[in-house]
């Protein structure tokens, strides 16, 4: 049972990473974005109509854009009727917010499996570090002073 649920974790956690490295935006030349980068889904609007389509798979043969509609139908148009063309694209920024994140909550796992010291300021008015807040720990056995534990 607990495996089927660390799987689950790591599916959904995989699932959220690729959606966090992409956005949805305007593709400036269709023909050119479909045979470089050979996307497997893609929105249209043929010109003259405000219909959005989906189209999965596409492919271009000469002028022609070529895949598969929601249903799975086969569906071709001239890419000179497209309109306008919405595909997913890469996100550099989301890519670099992700990765700091991951290694921010690594780093937040990885202190609280191997502990730390106690959460808590000392203060010695006075003493040596002249009435400064001091880590715990920092007066050695015998330190004295008041501790504020958190």
């Amino acid at each position: 049972m607990r495996k089927a649920l660390t799987s689950r974790a790591g599916a959904g956690l995989l699932l959220v990473a690729v959606a966090a490295c992409t956005s949805v935006g305007v593709v400036g030349y269709p023909a050119e974005y479909i045979a470089t980068k050979a996307p497997g889904h893609v929105w249209i609007t043929r010109a003259g109509n405000t219909d959005q389509l989906d189209v999965y798979n596409p492919q271009l043969h000469g002028d022609t854009l070529a895949g598969f509609d929601r249903n799975g139908g086969f569906f071709e148009m001239s890419i000179g009727d497209v309109q306008l063309m919405r595909a997913p694209l890469s996100s550099p920024g989301k890519t670099a917010l992700l990765a700091a994140t991951a290694a921010i909550g690594t780093a937040l796992i990885i202190t609280h499996i191997q502990g730390g010291t106690d959460n808590c300021i000392r203060f010695n008015p006075g003493g040596g570090n002249n009435g400064l807040p001091v880590p715990c720990g920092s007066y050695g056995a015998g330190g004295s002073g008041n501790t504020i534990g958190f």
